[in-house]
């Protein structure tokens, strides 16, 4: 596929978006309107020629994002700028902090840091190729889980460079992942807050305002699992799709036993290691679709 095709194919993912913006104001009608037409730019990448496995992806991801930022503007009172500014940031625009423009030095270390990790565990994953034996998939999740998580945690201070130049400071991605004492601390207090907020405030708060919170967390972990299953469908194929889909449900049944054991009122150290083995363990499910997107 030509690039210009490929370009012209993640402009038309972001205009989709941005007319869905554009609808959502007024009566609840023309809300669900623009919420649905914004839904609809993550069908964009399926355009783009299933060998193109990493950018299919990111298409889809981008779509994400900018229907993240609709389903915002449908339930605010915003004018027609305020709607537009807010879709065309990645960034939710009501938690960025006004500055004077400048270089963020501490977001461009972080970046480097995590690249010079990530970097090398992706030529290593490379160079494994597919394994054929159970030590060599052990091996090739353990390097991949490291690959996953440094090129994830480098790309946002990428943005967090971006938003400083303009003048602007962007909240924090993750609030120290390694340390959960629990795998529902992981996913509802310190990984990606960016969607895992979003998530709450669609899904888990309305809920929980009406008396029904496991219902609610239930809700937002399955609206992440149906996100992370149709983003590895989308470039690989479905069964890693379904791989994707069963990691995340699987998160919300750990969650629910955790609430059974009380595992919040153990000790530190019995918490972290709680939390830490239930997250390597069940990894190899979100990160072989990943691994397979970026071609390893």
């Amino acid at each position: 596929m030509p690039t210009l095709a490929i370009l012209g194919t993640f402009t038309l993912a972001i205009l989709v978006y941005v007319a869905g913006a554009a609808i959502a104001a007024g009566g609840p009608a023309q809300r669900w309107l623009g919420v649905l037409v914004g839904m609809s730019s993550m069908l964009v990448p399926w355009l783009i020629p299933p060998e193109h496995t990493t950018l299919r992806p990111f298409c889809v991801i981008i779509g994400f994002a900018g229907t993240m930022r609709v389903v915002d503007a449908s339930r605010a009172r915003w004018s027609l700028f305020e709607r537009l500014v807010h879709v065309s940031s990645v960034v939710d625009t009501r938690r960025l902090k006004r500055v004077p423009p400048g270089l963020d030095r501490a977001a461009l270390g972080e970046m480097l840091m995590w690249l010079i990790v990530g970097g090398p565990a992706y030529l290593v994953a490379a160079r494994l190729g597919r394994p054929v034996d159970a030590v060599e998939w052990v091996r090739r999740w353990l390097v991949v889980l490291i690959g996953v998580y440094a090129l994830t945690a480098a790309a946002y201070p990428l943005l967090a460079l971006l938003y400083r130049a303009l003048g602007f400071v962007t909240p924090p991605l993750h609030i120290a992942p390694l340390k959960a004492r629990s795998v529902q601390e992981f996913w509802g207090e310190r990984w990606n807050r960016t969607v895992s907020g979003w998530l709450g405030d669609t899904f888990f708060r309305p809920l929980a305002r009406r008396r029904y919170p496991i219902l609610g967390a239930f809700a937002a972990f399955f609206a992440s699992a149906v996100l992370h299953a149709y983003v590895a469908w989308v470039a690989v194929g479905w069964a890693m799709g379904l791989w994707s889909l069963a990691f995340f449900l699987a998160q919300a049944v750990v969650i629910v036993l955790e609430r059974r054991l009380g595992v919040r009122a153990w000790p530190r150290w019995a918490g972290h290691a709680w939390a830490v083995c239930w997250m390597v363990g069940m990894s190899p499910m979100f990160t072989e679709p990943a691994a397979r997107a970026f071609g390893l």
